[in-house]
């Protein structure tokens, strides 16, 4: 097999004069000869500072032409590329540096600084590289021989807990993946056209359409930052086919006043992926006549794992779908035995899209692969034709009074208040039931709202519940102050508002297993990551309570094995990995009503 590295290299070939990439900004078209040409030249540059078969290629850029053309490079050499997200603090960026030990780290203009200091933290101790110094090189015609399973790429996933991990995905993962795409819905051909966008440091931006599109010899226009008038601009302009963006994105398109006044004629498909779509989002656009799909993916499966076609996303809203045409899945107990249909249990998968396993982490491999199937770690419930829905992630399941409290399904019931924009539900010690349940709120811009209103809504949370002894009064419900979560951050994104609650509860205030209290990580994807991806180019999250959040409090409705069942689904995406997701509205499907 010739890997990834040869794409370019024979497209060059069948369709020489073929448009592949467009930048955005300056409107410089590439052809497939031209990139290949590009490609050689970079190869040329990174060979000459020393990079060889299995070194490592860091970069650290904003979505860019010339960060594509080096990652194409880099799969010439048989080199391995380690994309990292330019939201990351300094010292977790040299904890990646440390962890990959890359021959050298590749930066942008944009991200100079960033670079030298996360290299002056690290004590790997790579070569800087600016990205537009490899564009000289001395061309590298040849390409050297892949094995299918040697790795491509190492993208790094923080999971749930501890460090990062970097997932190391194959050339095979990467074909596996762009065919798993192509046979997606209606397709893809070599006459689609897609925007890349969303970050493609993560899997989301790079594996949905961007790589399966340069396979299929179609076009990829480039745009370094999510700009909704812009991005918009953008479709319309180059007359996109096929576009994937995260819900806060197509929600941003959506409100702009101007939206009719462009012609988006040519897009025929919309994939949203990294947080749960509301309904009103794919209304507005199915009502335009839009196609729009939604799905489940991990960086652990290149993405693509599942996918909720058009013509199910409301009849089977808050599903994720069925698996795509090359892979498999399961739904398990504790001992990896099936369960029932209906039932839930951790969703495993298996197929050529599944990773390698995790860089240097030999025993994490073989714990998370064990049996041939990689586990997870969602929750999720499969119905008798096939479609599934996520419930939770195992690891933030609550339990309370022995029973188990998935807090996504409380984050549904929550959601349903107008004034709440993000809320994160965690489970902290409590004396009698063990855990009990609580509810960190961030409103929308401009509304005020305190604990004790959003208390009743969380108790209807508790009134559906099945659970022996369940009722209106057997919910202990308390408000508690905004400072209460001292170190929190009030973020906008969803899923980073979510983990950093998850993570001080485990690690005690301040003491954050991931990212920093300064400088909330988000994930792109959507992913972003997957967290649920907020726009790139976040400003500053404020701190929960403190100067500039809009408002934020905690509200405690917890305890008791009546606490929190109220049916329902939402995706949760792990950072560093869009899950393209489901979506059952945040409590407004009339289904939930």
């Amino acid at each position: 097999m010739a890997g990834i590295g040869n794409w370019v290299t024979r497209r060059a070939h069948r369709t020489p004069e073929a448009i592949a990439l467009v930048d955005g900004a300056s409107g410089e078209r590439l052809s497939y000869a031209a990139l290949a040409d590009r490609c050689g030249a970079r190869a040329g540059a990174l060979r000459a500072h020393g990079v060889k078969r299995g070194d490592r290629v860091m970069i650290l850029a904003s979505n860019s032409v010339a960060m594509i053309e080096t990652m194409f490079a880099t799969a010439r050499l048989a080199a391995i590329m380690v994309p990292v997200n330019y939201r990351l603090a300094p010292t977790e960026i040299a904890y990646i540096l440390d962890d990959a030990a890359p021959r050298v780290l590749v930066h942008d203009t944009t991200w100079t600084e960033l670079a030298a200091a996360a290299a002056a933290a690290s004590s790997s101790g790579p070569a800087l590289v600016h990205l537009d110094s490899l564009q000289t090189g001395d061309v590298h015609d040849g390409e050297e021989p892949v094995p299918a399973d040697d790795v491509a790429m190492i993208m790094y996933t923080s999971g749930t807990t501890g460090h990062p991990k970097g997932a190391m995905i194959t050339h095979a993962n990467f074909e596996a993946n762009a065919i798993n795409m192509l046979t997606a819905g209606k397709g893809l051909t070599r006459e689609d056209s897609t925007l890349a966008v969303a970050p493609l440091f993560h899997i989301g931006g790079l594996g949905l359409y961007t790589l399966p599109l340069l396979y299929a010899g179609g076009r990829v226009v480039v745009q370094d930052a999510f700009v909704p008038e812009r991005t918009l601009e953008l479709l319309a302009e180059h007359g996109i086919t096929v576009q994937f963006m995260v819900p806060a994105m197509w929600d941003a398109l959506s409100k702009l006043p101007n939206f009719d006044d462009y012609d988006l004629c040519a897009l025929r498909c919309l994939l949203c992926g990294g947080a749960p779509c509301p309904l009103p989002v794919i209304d507005h656009y199915q009502s335009k006549g839009f196609t729009f799909m939604e799905g489940f993916g991990m960086t652990e499966l290149s993405p693509t794992a599942l996918v909720l076609e058009a013509e199910f996303v409301r009849s089977h809203a808050g599903s994720v779908g069925r698996p795509f045409l090359h892979t498999d899945i399961r739904i398990v107990d504790e001992q990896d035995k099936d369960v029932e249909v209906g039932e839930v249990g951790e969703l495993v998968l298996r197929g050529p899209n599944v990773f390698a396993g995790y860089w240097g982490l030999p025993e994490v491999t073989a714990e998370a692969k064990r049996g041939g199937w990689f586990h997870s770690g969602d929750l999720a419930r499969q119905d008798a034709e096939g479609f599934v829905t996520l419930v939770d992630r195992k690891k933030d399941m609550v339990i309370s009074g022995g029973e188990n409290v998935y807090p996504i399904e409380v984050e549904l019931v929550l959601y349903r208040h107008p004034d709440v924009a993000e809320v994160a539900v965690i489970g902290v010690p409590d004396e009698k039931w063990g855990e009990t349940v609580v509810a960190v709120i961030a409103t929308r811009e401009g509304a005020e709202l305190d604990g004790e209103s959003v208390i009743p809504i969380a108790a209807t949370a508790s009134r559906t519940s099945s659970a022996p002894g369940a009722s209106s009064s057997s919910t202990c419900c308390r408000a508690m102050r905004p400072e209460s979560c001292s170190s929190v951050s009030c973020a906008r994104g969803t899923e980073t508002l979510q983990r950093r609650c998850r993570d001080e509860r485990r690690t005690g205030p301040g003491k954050l297993r991931r990212g920093r209290v300064e400088h909330p990580r988000t994930s792109g994807v959507a992913g972003d990551g997957h967290g649920l991806h907020p726009a790139p180019h976040r400003p500053e999250s404020p701190r929960l309570g403190g100067p500039g959040c809009p408002a934020a409090h905690l509200a405690q409705a917890g305890g008791g094995p009546g606490a929190a069942r109220a049916g329902g689904a939402r995706i949760r995406r792990r950072c560093g990995g869009v899950r393209p997701l489901s979506g059952r509205e945040r409590g407004t499907d009339p289904r939930r009503r």
